[in-house]
């Protein structure tokens, strides 16, 4: 709920990788916001593959055009920025690990 918060940290047991549903985002045409997801991976790291905006499915642009993986063991942070551009959403997303 990116009413409440935009940076959320994932301590549950995950049993593969997830789509992030962010609901109540509220942007003006031609506006943008980062969305972070700070995630305590396991032993099997999995991460946020796909997303939805207000349960509509998006196309995450990946940096360097690649899908990254998790890191085991570690904690990771997927940053997602959201653009509207007048109505429709473009997602850029890259993972850090720490």
């Amino acid at each position: 709920d990116c009413a409440n918060n935009e940076i959320f940290y994932v301590t549950s047991s995950l049993a593969g990788n997830f789509t992030a549903n962010f609901t109540n985002v509220v942007l003006p045409a031609n506006t943008a916001t980062t969305v972070s997801l700070v995630i305590s991976q396991n032993a099997t790291p999995y991460i946020a593959s796909s997303v939805q905006i207000n349960s509509v499915g998006q196309t995450i642009n990946w940096q360097a055009n690649t899908q990254p993986t998790g890191t085991a063991s570690r904690k990771d942070v997927i940053l997602f920025n959201l653009i509207n551009t007048n109505g429709t959403y473009v997602v850029l997303g890259q993972l850090v690990s720490f």
